[in-house]
């Protein structure tokens, strides 16, 4: 269920446009929000509402109201709307396949109040979208699929790194790390040294040789998530990670990969599969924002639609330093407008440690006004 916060922006709209259609006063009291809003909700919705903790003396709260209310004037104004008004919040049903919101008669919006946020994916999801493939969680691990040799090159680079660290250290504890609810440790015993994490009574550790033949299997073997993550992960970050032998190592995996990656997308890419990608589904909807009480409404057009205003410019890896990036163009043919997305294909819990994921970002300077049809103002 979502919290009051993201429930409040969406109930505000559906009270703005009941104020802006009835010319009633637009003051902000708990009383008069609830009467108004039980013409428009079912049964249930009314249940869910008198459980909501309201305060309109808290300024969070008036200041998100306010904000629904200058969205509702705002759809009012562009959708020339008139009384009698059919609202239905669906925003409360997190199972839609389209991310609605609110039902305006028979126009569908989605509402956000800061930002459209595109959904953040794992690679095989990407990928997916990209190809019409059947990767599933956990089966496409770039680096092992596309730059396999490199990987390991990459890791022994690492592991020597780590080996030559610990001989120039006496035996003992040669390396800590001290987390919010955690320790980390690496202690020097003899030839060998041991991972250690410790957090409340949940202790991991692990003993490795300080031998250069450690390669990725026998260290997942060895190990586990949490040494991974809050052991050796930990030291690479502060010991390692500006190295000139590892970033050359990792830049080098990751430039194989990309290559590899780029070749594999532009081979089976199908365009339709994009649309997922901006949240484009079959049937046409609105999307509508406000911030610091300026509204924004864009037209976003069907799939089919998709098919005839939109041109993919590139689809390509970028390394900038030894990250691995791939960057979607995106043209509006009609306005010659572009949209550039950027997916940066990372560890999210540690070098070494899992399956790398595609966090999705707009690059800077961008605006939606290159996918979606701007409306309002």
């Amino acid at each position: 269920m979502a919290n009051i916060k993201t429930t409040l922006r969406e109930l505000g709209v559906i009270y703005g446009i009941h104020i802006a259609l009835s010319g009633e006063n637009r003051d902000i009291n708990k009383k008069k929000f609830i009467k108004t809003l039980s013409h428009y909700l079912s049964s249930s919705q009314k249940h869910f509402l008198s459980d909501l903790k309201l305060n309109f003396k808290e300024n969070t709260q008036v200041n998100i109201l306010t904000n629904g209310m200058v969205l509702g004037k705002a759809i009012v104004d562009t959708f020339n709307l008139s009384m009698p008004v059919r609202l239905r919040w669906k925003g409360h049903l997190t199972q839609n396949k389209i991310p609605i919101d609110l039902e305006v008669n028979k126009l569908r919006f989605s509402l956000k109040e800061q930002s459209f946020i595109l959904e953040n994916m794992g690679l095989y999801k990407l990928v997916n979208l990209l190809t019409g493939s059947g990767f599933k969680r956990g089966d496409l691990h770039v680096f092992k699929k596309f730059a396999h040799k490199k990987y390991e090159k990459w890791f022994e680079t690492t592991w020597s790194l780590f080996i030559k660290f610990a001989k120039s250290k006496k035996s003992g504890v040669i390396w800590k790390h001290k987390g919010k609810s955690y320790q980390s440790k690496i202690i020097k015993k003899e030839a060998g040294v041991v991972f250690h994490y410790k957090s409340g009574d949940n202790v991991k550790s692990s003993k490795f040789s300080l031998k250069p033949n450690l390669n990725i299997a026998k260290y997942n073997k060895g190990s586990n998530s949490l040494l991974r993550e809050k052991v050796f992960s930990k030291w690479i970050n502060q010991t390692v990670a500006k190295n000139d032998d590892y970033m050359a190592s990792k830049r080098d995996c990751a430039i194989t990969a990309g290559k590899k990656l780029e070749k594999f997308v532009h081979k089976n890419f199908k365009k339709k599969q994009l649309a997922r990608f901006l949240q484009i589904y079959d049937s046409e909807y609105y999307y509508a924002k406000v911030i610091n009480q300026k509204a924004k409404i864009y037209h976003v057009p069907s799939l089919d639609d998709f098919e005839n205003i939109y041109e993919i410019d590139s689809m390509q890896y970028i390394v900038p330093v030894s990250q691995l990036n791939f960057h979607t163009i995106v043209r509006n043919i009609k306005t010659n407008a572009q949209l550039e997305l950027r997916n940066e294909i990372r560890f999210s819990h540690g070098q070494f440690n899992g399956t790398p994921e595609a966090k999705l970002y707009y690059a800077r300077g961008n605006k939606l006004d290159a996918i979606y049809n701007p409306l309002y103002p």
